[in-house]
This record gives C-alpha cells, sequence and structure tokens, in this order.
C-alpha cells in the first residue's frame, strides 16, 4: 500500500484526496485431510494458519486524464481489488443550480416566442 500510495502522490494526487476507509483483519484457514478408514472417513479439519490484512482506500483523481494512469499503478502495485469507481463533481448544488437557471431561461424564452 505504500507503494502506490506513493505512486498516487507522484501521479498528483494531493494528500486530502486519499483517505483510507477501512482496515480489516480477518483469519485464514487451511483444510486438513484426516485419515480414512475403510469404514468411515471423517471431515477435513479446518485449521487456521494465518491472517488476511486488507486496507481500503478512496482516492479522488481530479484530473481525469490520469484516472487510467492511476488505476494501472495500483493494480500493478499489487492492488488486489479496484472497485466503486464513480464520477463525481466537487460541488454539486453548483451545477444543479446552473442547470436550473438555464432550464428556466430557456424556458421562459419558450413562452415568450409562443405568446407573440
Amino acid at each position: 500500500m505504500d507503494i502506490i500510495l506513493t505512486k498516487l502522490k507522484a501521479l498528483g494526487i494531493e494528500e486530502k484526496d486519499i483517505n483510507t476507509t477501512d482496515y480489516s483483519l480477518l483469519p485464514k484457514y487451511t483444510y486438513e485431510s484426516t485419515i480414512c478408514s475403510s469404514v468411515f472417513c471423517p471431515p477435513s479439519r479446518k485449521v487456521q494458519d494465518g491472517y488476511t490484512a486488507s486496507h481500503n482506500v478512496s482516492v479522488k483523481v481530479r484530473k481525469t486524464e490520469n484516472v487510467g494512469e492511476a488505476l494501472a499503478l495500483a493494480g500493478e502495485n499489487g492492488a488486489t481489488g479496484l472497485s466503486n469507481i464513480s464520477f463525481t463533481v466537487d460541488d454539486p448544488d453548483k451545477i444543479l443550480d446552473e442547470a436550473r437557471a438555464e432550464a428556466i431561461t430557456d424556458a421562459r424564452a419558450k413562452i415568450v416566442y409562443e405568446i407573440r
């Protein structure tokens, strides 16, 4: 994870745009076979043989031309899962206000045109 984070920062992604969302540590198991007799074959035994650690981060890539490179460097440097990719804007209310204002202006222009 340290390598991935270092390379993301080298790509120009700021510290404020990289956030840890989850750490987890789960037991890892293997199954050992048991010796079967001619009459009975008991099931295998579940034996803990370590742990699996996960570190999940959320990364905001502000320059869309860098998205492919950011995804590639994560995969090339050991990331085992890339998910929940989404495209958003920093201030959705501003975009919505601008779209509404434009729609109202457009609607008023059509109403004036039809009345004349």
